[in-house]
């Protein structure tokens, strides 16, 4: 290059440095390119050529450079010129290593160009890895060349035989806690350590370099000048402790992209997923996995979740953060103690921040973005409604624990927004049916995206066709007309007279097509078709175990009106006898525990007095809506189809409580106001949901096994009981009212109570639906 050439070159490249850093003179820049030895010859024409391709590539950070470019960063840099980036590795990002592999991906590191060599299996262990050594049966890994025993020897100090880390000129060796380590006085706190850095001040322990040696920058991420804990990268900028996670990356073991690290098998697993050794916890003083180092010690995760969500104010600044450090009398939040500032980085909200810097409620519209975004990655039409109906929820960190979940169903919405198809009630029954397919269509109700229908009916279409797909095709044209054009029609029709049809009248619906499918496969097994079928035979099949109380009949005689099936017998199903009664003490006791134990659910306790006063079912109290509930100057009254009830005035105090709670509006204009709402406020809550209490005093009970041989034992039935052979929808309707001395009934009430539910009021009480409650189960 001539000399002319020469100097043309380097004005232009100090240009390009000036423009980077502007408070740079020509003359050091000059100076900086001969430091880094990127002024003559080869590394000049590279610098320059690099340089005209890409003019920001010494502000980009890119790992695609040749190495004066890198040189020549790292010069800048030293000089603490805040404009340049350093050139990380294309890979893992690091800054202070060399980079003198080139891949497709740019300049690499040393560890992460060993990530391309060919990894055969150990020839011990059999896990893919680089070979470290040589044994008789070929390459092994590093892992096993330090647990091989032929080359442990006894420490010369110790005496314990293991890995030698270091030789004597004796020929003896140490292990590596006795090897010597060189020890230097500190220069800050004065203590005998090994350094972790030398400073122009002295050398300085690892702890004194955590809080005095490290270089304070502007981080890139929350803008305040502190320690740099992570060094600019490609993929961000200089970041300090509160805003550095870790290294980011695909989890193996749930999958997600999180901050992590790598364990001793080379796997990449998040904070979250990776094991924690057990400590003494520095807040409740019990040995648990630790789940944070904080400055008062370390923290479990009962401690840590705790105290994050429950910020307060520092005594130091005054501010209101989450309190990490100090005492119980002086607490410190985290930036007052050199700790993480557990702050959102949008809002400024203290508490539990994600790895994105944000809390929940900040990072919640990005996790729906992601989730239900088409495939240009906008949301349009009902997904949009969806994810704003979603965003608005008083619990946004719950929502995002859903987001994550594997089986949450997340899976299932993201690849219906993908593919841009419409929601329909019709798309989601063309799916398998599923608990999580469900839960979908609640939340796409609850957002006013699809319109309400007739859950518990309208799901046993697409459970028929699940139950129909392995079957033979006789199967098929057997049992389809008779769930579709029998069960199903007079299942709709009773439902259209009670205005909805609970899940007890779809189970018993699945129990009459599952009777049928039953006995068509018990045929086949026999090489007999349904019209073979003969009195005997059915016999023979109901006296299996399980069979007698199948409802057959309403299948046998719609098969035989329509010359299918013989016209055949079958028994009436075996009816159990009057359940256990108790007495009126027990009921008074009972109704008093109703009226005033405030521990109990409020559901409950209403459903559990007017379970003892007027005999309504569980089931039937948990279709009552808002609009049931009538109120005028001096009465509350509940509505029952043609029948008013007036509630006493403690019974009806406990009523406008749970209407305070069940009047919250819904984003569905067309569902029903609920009195006891269930999940998103979408459907009421079921039966099951009121018996938590008889599985959590059961759980720990040791129970005997019934013998097979021994019968069980039925209750005698009453005088006063109603008979245990009467009809369901008999024993179904109110029951005769209490005596007037309980809970302040007064005279009048009882007998408009008695003329209104068709009883007479001089009656005894009957046991009603008492014993099938399952809201006693909360009572003793």
């Amino acid at each position: 290059m001539r000399y002319a050439d020469r100097s043309a070159v380097i004005a232009r490249i100090t240009g390009v440095i000036r423009r980077s850093c502007p408070e740079l003179s020509p003359a050091a820049a000059l100076e900086a390119m001969q430091e880094a030895k990127v002024a003559a010859h080869i590394p000049l024409r590279a610098l320059d050529r690099h340089l005209i391709d890409h003019p920001d590539a010494l502000v980009s950070g890119a790992a695609a450079c040749p190495p004066a470019v890198d040189r020549l960063v790292r010069v800048l840099h030293g000089k603490g010129l805040g404009g340049v980036r350093l050139i990380g590795c294309g890979r893992c990002g690091r800054t202070g290593v060399l980079l003198r592999v080139v891949t497709p991906q740019g300049r690499v590191c040393k560890p992460c160009a060993q990530q391309d060599k060919p990894r055969p299996p150990c020839a011990r262990c059999g896990r893919p890895a680089l070979v470290a050594g040589w044994g008789l049966e070929g390459g092994i890994c590093g892992t096993c060349v330090a647990a091989d025993p032929d080359g442990h020897k006894p420490c010369a100090a110790c005496g314990r035989v293991s890995r030698p880390f270091k030789r004597l000129p004796d020929g003896g060796v140490l292990c590596q806690r006795c090897r010597p380590v060189l020890l230097h006085t500190c220069g800050t706190c004065g203590r005998l350590a090994p350094a972790a850095m030398h400073t122009a001040a002295g050398p300085l322990c690892r702890r004194c370099y955590g809080r005095h040696g490290r270089v304070e920058r502007p981080c890139s991420r929350c803008g305040e000048v502190r320690p740099v804990r992570a060094r600019a990268s490609a993929e961000h900028g200089d970041l300090c402790d509160s805003c550095h996670r870790g290294p980011i990356d695909d989890c193996s073991r749930c999958g997600w992209r999180r901050p992590g690290g790598r364990n001793q098998q080379g796997q990449f697993m998040c904070n979250s997923c990776r094991p924690r050794p057990s400590r003494r916890c520095a807040r409740c003083r019990k040995s648990k996995p630790v789940n944070a180092i904080w400055p008062i010690g370390p923290v479990c995760q009962t401690c840590y979740g705790w105290t994050l969500n429950h910020p307060g104010p520092c005594a130091s600044c005054g501010e209101f953060k989450v309190l990490a450090g100090g005492t119980s009398r002086k607490p410190l939040c985290g930036p007052c103690t050199g700790d993480t500032d557990y702050t959102c980085q949008t809002c400024g909200a203290p508490g539990p921040v994600h790895a994105t810097g944000k809390c929940a409620r900040c990072l919640l519209p990005q996790r729906l973005h992601e989730a239900l975004a088409d495939s240009d990655g906008k949301l349009t039409g009902q997904y949009a409604t969806l994810a704003a109906a979603l965003a608005a929820t008083d619990r946004p960190a719950a929502l995002i624990n859903w987001l994550r979940h594997p089986r949450s169903g997340r899976h299932l919405i993201s690849a219906l927004a993908r593919d841009a198809t419409p929601l329909t009630h019709g798309v989601l029954d063309a799916l398998p049916p599923s608990m999580m397919l469900h839960h979908i269509r609640r939340l796409l109700i609850f957002a006013a995206v699809l319109p309400p229908r007739d859950e518990y009916l309208d799901r046993i279409t697409p459970w028929l066709r699940e139950q129909l797909r392995d079957r033979p095709a006789h199967h098929t044209h057997l049992v389809r007309p008779y769930a579709e054009w029998d069960v199903l029609h007079r299942a709709r029709r009773a439902a259209r007279a009670r205005r909805g049809a609970g899940i007890g009248t779809a189970n018993n619906a699945r129990l009459r097509i599952s009777a049928a499918l039953g006995l068509l496969s018990w045929l086949d097994q026999r090489g007999l078709l349904l019209t073979d079928l003969t009195q005997p035979d059915l016999d023979l099949w109901l006296d299996q175990p399980g069979n007698r109380s199948k409802p057959m009949g309403g299948y046998l005689g719609w098969a035989s009106r329509r010359h299918l099936a013989r016209r055949l017998t079958v028994p009436p199903a075996r009816r159990g006898l009057a359940c256990a009664l108790i007495d009126e003490t027990q009921r008074l006791q009972q109704l008093r525990r109703c009226l005033n134990d405030n521990g109990m659910p409020l559901p409950v306790r209403i459903i559990g007095v007017l379970n003892l006063l007027f005999g309504i079912t569980t089931s039937r109290a948990l279709g009552l809506t808002i609009y049931n509930i009538a109120t005028n100057a001096n009465h509350t009254y509940v509505n029952l189809g043609k029948h008013s009830l007036e509630l006493p005035p403690r019974v009806a105090e406990l009523i406008h409580q749970q209407l305070a709670n069940a009047s919250t509006p819904t984003n569905a204009p067309e569902t029903a106001r609920w009195l006891f709402p269930g999940q998103l406020r979408v459907y009421p809550i079921t039966p099951g949901h009121m018996q938590p209490a008889r599985r959590v005093r059961h759980r720990h009970q040791r129970r005997t096994p019934r013998s097979p041989h021994r019968p069980r034992r039925r209750p005698a039935a009453c005088c006063t009981c109603q008979p245990a052979g009467r009809p369901r929808q008999h024993r179904d309707r109110l029951g005769s009212p209490r005596p007037a001395g309980l809970v302040d009934i007064p005279c009048g009430t009882r007998h408009r109570t008695g003329r209104r539910s068709g009883n007479n009021p001089s009656s005894t009480a009957t046991c009603s639906s008492l014993g099938r409650s399952n809201v006693m189960h909360w009572l003793p």
